[in-house]
């Protein structure tokens, strides 16, 4: 307790030197946590235009299905579950191709049927859907919808290009067969990857299916862990279709993207060194600063060291002066990353309304438990040098420094 008192009044005397310091140590912190907010949305945003479009790895393969409920789907999924601890979902998808007519364009587009439980992380869709709170998640027909065959989700560049649709409005497209089809829209997708925003459409398995009239799928869409590390799942699917499908076709985002793969690396690694050198520099400064008190204290420390203060106790006091300094600095460092955070989430912001870089919002998120795990005991561990110059120091050298 007597440590603790000395400590705070080392700090209260030198008031302008302890406000300055910790405005410093609070500036550091907040490029670190930063640092780590931006470079993962970042990443986030670049994944999310590229490998989150579709499923990290697709085999495209003609099989007979109708539901997950399936035997032979569950056994399939069981199957492609067993080869790699990476693969995190596994959907079927049947995809088809659909021309939409109007007064101003004619143009074919993909429609993509899912089953939205199973196939809720592919593409993110559920996600993307969510964004919105007017969106619903397409649902299959029953008897009361006479109306229309089918419900669909838009992406938003489709919708922007004609603005005189909405939601709740029934399109009519037609299949390969030249036959006619109604279906509504219920809800619209974000995406800054215009193929996928503006020339995709999603609904359910059966009502793809029954535009084409079949019982089928000719996707498997893989989703792994880490979208990075879909190449070591790759060879295992191909090995598993070479044995069990006659014909198919394997495609992994990867494939034509390694550019962004290996950037993706490069900014892994620089952000490593920016914060290693970061961390170094707030550490070395909280423990210049324990120093600097402790020299210019030295009359003081021997003073009370002959007065009875033991070692441990004297240590104890500036380790208290580091610990009060990187608690307070820390705690003012986040609040300073995230308002920053929060400030570049609300005011810049891409076409599609997208925050430009997602960033979080709130105090208490991972990086910022992440910046106090990795931070904290760093800069307490900087401290023991001048903890152990305390410790060392005798009376008789304060007599001669006298």
């Amino acid at each position: 307790m007597l440590s603790i008192k000395i400590a705070l009044q080392f700090l209260w005397r030198n008031f302008a030197k302890t406000c300055i310091t910790l405005l410093a140590v609070a500036l550091g912190f907040a490029i670190f946590y930063f640092i780590l907010d931006v470079s993962s949305g970042l990443k986030y945003m670049v994944l999310h235009t590229t490998a989150e479009t579709d499923g990290h790895i697709r085999i495209q393969t003609n099989l007979p299905y109708e539901s997950f409920s399936d035997p032979d789907a569950i056994e399939l999924r069981d199957e492609l579950f067993s080869l790699s601890n990476e693969i995190s979902d596994v959907s079927f998808s049947y995809r088809t191709l659909i021309t939409y007519e109007t007064f101003q364009d004619n143009m074919t587009f993909e429609l993509r049927g899912f089953d939205f439980n199973f196939g809720a992380k592919i593409s993110d869709i559920v996600h993307r859907i969510n964004l919105n709170p007017a969106n619903k998640i397409p649902e299959n027909m029953t008897e009361q919808s006479p109306s229309y065959d089918g419900e669909i989700a838009v992406g938003f560049h489709f919708m922007d290009i004609r603005k005189f649709l909405q939601i709740g409005d029934i399109i009519t497209v037609r299949n390969q067969l030249d036959q006619p089809f109604n279906l509504k829209i219920v809800a619209i997708f974000v995406s800054d990857q215009s193929a996928l925003s503006g020339n995709v459409f999603f609904t359910t398995q059966e009502t793809a299916q029954l535009i084409d009239g079949v019982s089928i799928f000719n996707f498997i869409e893989v989703r792994t862990h880490n979208p990075v590390n879909s190449h070591q799942v790759t060879p295992l699917l191909k090995d598993y279709s070479e044995a069990n499908f006659t014909n198919y076709i394997i495609n992994d985002w990867q494939e034509g993207n390694q550019t962004i793969t290996n950037l993706l690396y490069i900014e892994d690694i620089s952000v490593l060194l920016i914060q290693v050198m970061t961390g170094l520099a707030i550490s070395f400064g909280v423990g210049s600063v324990i120093m600097f008190q402790a020299k210019q204290k030295i009359n003081q420390i021997g003073i009370l060291k002959a007065l009875g203060v033991t070692d441990r106790e004297s240590q104890l006091i500036f380790f208290y002066q580091a610990l009060l300094i990187t608690v307070i600095g820390l705690l003012l460092g986040l609040i300073i990353g995230v308002s920053l955070g929060a400030f570049f989430t609300t005011n810049f912001r891409r076409a599609s309304g997208l925050p430009l870089v997602p960033l979080q919002t709130e105090l208490i998120n991972f990086y910022s438990i992440l910046t106090i795990s990795i931070m904290l005991p760093v800069n307490l561990i900087a401290s023991l040098i001048p903890i152990r110059f305390v410790k060392n120091l005798k009376i008789i050298e304060v007599i001669k420094h006298e």
